[in-house]
This record gives C-alpha cells, sequence and structure tokens, in this order.
C-alpha cells in the first residue's frame, strides 16, 4: 500500500467513525428522552413551575429560588439515567447496521446524549423565568441574587445561572464514567445516594451564616460540582452572601473542568495505549484548569 492509499483509508476510517459517532448519539439521545427517571424528573420540574405561578410566596413573590433549586435534579437523577444508558447500550448498537468496535466512540456517544438534561434543563429555566415575571419577587427578596440591585455582577449572575445545565450534563456524565469503571449491580443507585448526601451536607455547611465566612467553610461547597449563591439582607448576623468573597464565573469553569474530566475517565476506560496518551494529556490540562478555577471561586 503506497503514502496516497493509506491517507485515503485515515480519511475514510476518520470519516466513518464520525458517521457511526453522530448516528449513536442519536439513539442514546432518543433513549434518553424516553427514560422514565427523565420523564418523571421533567414533569416534577414543570410542576415547580405551575407552583410559582399559583401559590407564590405571600411575601416575597414566585418562589423562585425553590422553583430553580429542581433543576439540580436533573443531574443527581440524571445519573441514574447515564449509567443504564452506558450498562444497556447493546441495545443502541444492535440498532446500527454494523456495530462500532472503537471503545472510544461508543464512549463519546454516550456522552454525546448528556447534552439532552442540557436542553431541557435551559428550557425549564426559561419557563421558570417566565413565572417570575408574570409573579415577581421583591427586591430584598432572599436567597435570589440580583444584577439590578447591585448584590452581584451580571458576569456572576449569569454565571450562577450556568450552574444548572453544566450540573445536568455532569450528573448523566459521572454515570456513565460510573457504568464504565464500576461494574456491579446497584453501583449508580449508590453513586447517586453518595452524591446527594456529600453535596447536601457540603453546601449546609457553606451556607451558614455562623460558619459561612470561614475559609474551609466556604471551601467545601466550592469543592462541590454544583454550586448555588445567595443573599438574605436579613440573616441573624446581619446581611450575608455566599458571594462574600467568592467568584461563580469562576466555579462555572472550575465545574465545566470536571465534566471533562469525567469524559477523560471515560474515555480511558478500554482505550488503546495511543488513545490513553493523548487523553491522558488532556486530562492533564483540564486538572489544571480545575484547580485553578476552584481557587478563582474560592477566593473571588
Amino acid at each position: 500500500m503506497n503514502g496516497t492509499q493509506v491517507d485515503a483509508a485515515g480519511l475514510f476510517d476518520t470519516a466513518e467513525r464520525k458517521r457511526v459517532l453522530v448516528a449513536l448519539a442519536g439513539i442514546h439521545a432518543k433513549r434518553y428522552v424516553r427514560h422514565p427517571v427523565f420523564l418523571v424528573t421533567a414533569a416534577l420540574v414543570l410542576l415547580g413551575v405551575q407552583r410559582a405561578i399559583v401559590s407564590p410566596d405571600a411575601d416575597n413573590g414566585a418562589d423562585w429560588d425553590a422553583t430553580l433549586s429542581f433543576v439540580i435534579w436533573f443531574g443527581l437523577l440524571g445519573l441514574v439515567v447515564g449509567y443504564r444508558l452506558a450498562v444497556t447500550e447493546e441495545k443502541a448498537l444492535d440498532l446500527l447496521p454494523s456495530a462500532p468496535t472503537d471503545q472510544r466512540v461508543r464512549t463519546l456517544a454516550l456522552f454525546a446524549a448528556c447534552l439532552v438534561p442540557v436542553g431541557a434543563t435551559v428550557v425549564l429555566m426559561g419557563c421558570y423565568g417566565v413565572a417570575n415575571l408574570l409573579v415577581p419577587q421583591s427586591a430584598d427578596a432572599p436567597f435570589m441574587l440580583r444584577p439590578d440591585t447591585g448584590q452581584i455582577g451580571w458576569a456572576d449572575y449569569i454565571a450562577s445561572v450556568l450552574e444548572a445545565p453544566v450540573s445536568a450534563f455532569g450528573g448523566a456524565a459521572l454515570g456513565i464514567v460510573v457504568a464504565r469503571w464500576l461494574r456491579f449491580a446497584g453501583a449508580g443507585v449508590l453513586a447517586m445516594v453518595v452524591v446527594f448526601l456529600v453535596e447536601i451536607l457540603c453546601l449546609a455547611i457553606g451556607e451558614t451564616s455562623l460558619l459561612g465566612d470561614k475559609l474551609w467553610a466556604r471551601a467545601l461547597p466550592n469543592l462541590m460540582p454544583y454550586r448555588y449563591w445567595f443573599y438574605n439582607p436579613d440573616g441573624a448576623e446581619g446581611t450575608y452572601s455566599t458571594m462574600a468573597p467568592g467568584s461563580a464565573v469562576g466555579h462555572v469553569i472550575y465545574a465545566t473542568a470536571l465534566c471533562g474530566l469525567a469524559i477523560t475517565a471515560g474515555v480511558l476506560k478500554g482505550a488503546t495505549p495511543a488513545v490513553k496518551t493523548a487523553w491522558m494529556k488532556v486530562g492533564g490540562t483540564l486538572m489544571a484548569v480545575a484547580v485553578a478555577a476552584y481557587l478563582w471561586a474560592l477566593l473571588g
């Protein structure tokens, strides 16, 4: 085989991989949309929108902070969905004319399907936005950072909103990683419970006004893949904000880097030596970005 034939074969191989990747990602995306856990989660979040309009808080208008909190469940329960998609991927492979033998293509197709909860989160957050316009909160409502009142800058405000779709992707991606590395019954549910307990504990420590001003107390919630930011002008110890100091921009970059590390971990499982070398370099870069962004999120 001469050089021209080798180049042509390489181009064909690359084009074929892309074709299979797109086709397989589409199949997994449809499976994600039809998964009962995802459908139930979406229904619960829609009920939160209805609650914000029909029975808002009497003092603060639409219960924006509570309904927005439901979005995290796309990430938490998405862990189970991602896990189930990975352990039952043969169902998707059976729908292709020929099953891809490249483990990397199969894994990346699963991660591409994680864009489904991202899209759902963005759409439903838009529904929350409409609900908030219909039943607005008062300017001094606690637990809601508002750039128009000087509580937070616009960059940090946008970043705090982006926490939800990033966590939606990250939860499903973590489920895929668990399925690739921990193949025992119930691994997905166990991982979900552990993530939930650790996340809630760390966020609870960080939001306490008596501890929230201590560096170690803020370090724990900032270490979590999901972080919400709030401002309480009437706290027991006076005005309190989780943004003082801190940076939502830094944290959303940190969370995005964690998503990249999850993809890297998934691809490394079963990869060839050449693929492992390339992705280890990617992982090293993402790790450096995650560390720098975490420090930014913590120190502001």
